[in-house]
């Protein structure tokens, strides 16, 4: 609830910007990106794709801005709701589909208990 407040009051421009978010799973543990998707939903994400990444063995959680007029608030909202994930600065691999404004692709560092 403390999150979801924050959110509210501190970002109340991210409900506006609703910037569309696909989650792949760079891992190889089934279904984490539906179940991060379940557990960012319910925040105020929009969350419009779940896939898998290009591979399996990131290291470390990170996402790609592909339409950044989109999603200035919505990047503050990703980095306080995933502390430790990085902002890539280069683009994603060939096969990314950049039809969402953001792509963020779970590494193993990601530990769902921690959210």
């Amino acid at each position: 609830i403390q999150r979801f407040i924050t959110i509210l009051f501190d970002f109340p421009e991210f409900f506006h910007e609703n910037a569309r978010i696909q989650i792949l799973n760079g891992t190889n543990k089934y279904g984490i990106a539906a179940q991060l998707g379940t557990k960012m939903i319910p925040y105020g994400f929009n969350i419009e794709h779940y896939d898998n990444a290009d591979k399996k063995n990131y290291e470390t959680t990170h996402f790609y801005i592909h339409n950044p007029s989109n999603t200035r608030v919505t990047e503050e909202v990703i980095r306080l709701f995933l502390p430790k994930v990085l902002k890539m600065r280069n683009d994603p691999p060939a096969d990314t589909d950049t039809d969402y404004d953001i792509s963020i692709v779970i590494g193993n560092d990601l530990d769902l208990k921690d959210l």
